[in-house]
């Protein structure tokens, strides 16, 4: 059987939680007469079973009730497996009496309440004094009106042991003899699911079967013969059900994962060419309103299943009315599942502005981010490459702010001098101004050369840190894309 170890070890920490708190809590019902405090047991083992059937998957079957007394006492002689079926007597009788060591009645709290139970308990401290406790506690059972249990081999017993190494002892045919009671055989399959040795536990079902009674008077070597014959007989079927049941069990699972795996399969194909057909369409709408009317916006190449979705885009030229952008063999990968991040590297990008003295040019951009509903977009990371000069960006971007997006961000520049440099030579900015832009900037550097400010916007003015490094338009630009063949600048 398989055994599941998660669940064994949620389960026992449950379990002795329980015991520890209950030992405590229901202390005071040690002082109730003997017919209410049963209720407290009753609680605790079906406290147990919920356990078992919520934590372990584990629950039990009752076969050949019809073979029980209704009423008056019997000797139930049951197959022992396990301690699975100790804490079901008190479930399957109303008022059992367990045979057990008297020794156990002296461990602290717990011997309280098993001594409460009113079981019979052996004194060991001779043969005789063994079977003398156990007779008399039969008898007074007996009278009482009490199913009384015994289990013949005397012990647990696992699964792969039989009788001829743990022999049926004579005590049960000496206890009928003493009481002239029934002998109710019970087999059960209990070791399979919860092992004599071992703590890891299996789900499933135990099957408790009564069998036929055994009336008095039978001859005590024929008893014996009969009890064995027909409680091992009866175990053994019991236990081949569970190996079979566990079987079809696995089988079905198999399929059940198979099909699962088959559904799961399927889903993920037609989410991937869903994705990659929206990519492309809503690539095009973006762009629809920057290109040109009378020119028809190329649809992206779109590869990669069944692992990333790969997007490529040898060239793209936007056009605005003060100059353009130039962005050269665009690359993007992302798995097509929800909030999972989509990594973007490119060639060389070119800015141009009109009123700029040369181009802005950049070696790469990667970047990784991901979409959050329909119009926020979180960078996790970028590097936008010039020489040395490295600038980064990471944060929220918010489209539902119009006609600019609200920024949430932070920039990272390294070597921030180099690019000013650079400005200055495109004569994008005069050298004054390069002058005042680097020492602002050169207050908000750390010890490794780095300067780390938050991007903000207020108004219509963008702001690293306290600087203003651009006037946002008050409304879009117009754009229009140019393709490949268009020149531009």
């Amino acid at each position: 059987m398989k055994r599941n170890i998660i669940r064994t070890i949620l389960f026992d920490i449950a379990f002795y939680l329980l015991i520890t708190v209950e030992c405590v809590l229901l202390l005071p019902t040690l002082l109730l007469p003997r017919r209410f405090y049963m209720n407290t047991v009753r609680f605790f083992v079906r406290s147990v079973y919920f356990l078992e059937r919520t934590l372990l998957g584990l629950k039990f079957e009752v076969r050949g009730a019809e073979h029980v007394p209704t009423d008056g006492a019997f000797i139930l002689a049951a197959k022992h497996q396990s301690a699975y079926e100790t804490m079901k007597l008190h479930i399957l009788f109303r008022d059992p009496a367990v045979i057990l060591k008297k020794e156990l009645l002296s461990i602290p709290l717990w011997g309280q309440y098993l001594k409460r139970s009113d079981p019979i308990a052996i004194d060991r401290s001779s043969r005789e004094a063994a079977t003398q406790s156990i007779k008399d506690g039969a008898l007074r059972m007996k009278a009482q009106g009490r199913p009384i249990l015994i289990f013949p081999q005397g012990t647990r017993v696992a699964v792969d042991v039989d009788a001829k190494s743990k022999p049926y002892k004579i005590g049960v045919a000496r206890m009928q003899e003493d009481t002239d009671l029934p002998i109710v055989p019970m087999a059960m399959n209990s070791g399979m699911f919860w092992p004599r040795n071992g703590w890891l536990k299996s789900s499933g079902t135990v099957v408790f079967e009564f069998l036929p009674p055994i009336a008095a008077g039978m001859e005590r070597g024929a008893l014996m013969e009969k009890l064995e014959r027909d409680v091992e007989g009866a175990s053994e079927v019991l236990m081949r059900e569970a190996l079979e049941r566990n079987k079809r069990k696995g089988i079905k699972g198999f399929v059940a994962f198979v099909a699962v795996v088959l559904l799961g399969l399927a889903a993920y194909t037609a989410l991937w060419y869903i994705v990659a057909q929206r990519i492309g369409s809503e690539y095009k709408i973006a762009l629809g309103e920057l290109v040109d009317p009378e020119r028809e916006v190329a649809t992206p190449e779109v590869t990669g299943f069944p692992g990333k979705i790969k997007i490529d885009v040898p060239f793209e030229r936007l056009q605005t009315d003060q100059g353009f952008v130039e962005i050269s063999n665009v690359h993007a990968t992302g798995w097509p599942l929800p909030f999972l991040p989509i990594d973007v590297q490119t060639g060389e990008i070119v800015i141009r502005d009109s009123q700029w003295g040369q181009s802005l040019q950049f070696e790469s951009l990667n970047a990784s981010l991901s979409v959050w509903g329909q119009k926020m977009l979180r960078i996790h990371d970028s590097a936008l490459v010039n020489g040395a000069f490295i600038a980064g960006l990471n944060g929220d971007i918010d489209l539902r702010q119009e006609p600019i997006p609200a920024l949430d961000m932070n920039i990272t520049l390294i070597n921030h001098s180099d690019f000013i440099q650079t400005l200055v030579t495109a004569g994008i900015v005069d050298g004054r101004m390069a002058m005042f832009i680097n020492a602002g900037l050169g207050s908000f550097m750390d010890a490794d050369g780095m300067v780390s400010l938050p991007l903000v916007q207020k108004d219509n003015t963008l702001f690293a840190g306290p600087l203003a490094i651009y006037n946002l338009p008050a409304k879009q630009s117009s754009l229009r894309r140019v393709r490949p063949d268009v020149g531009g600048g």
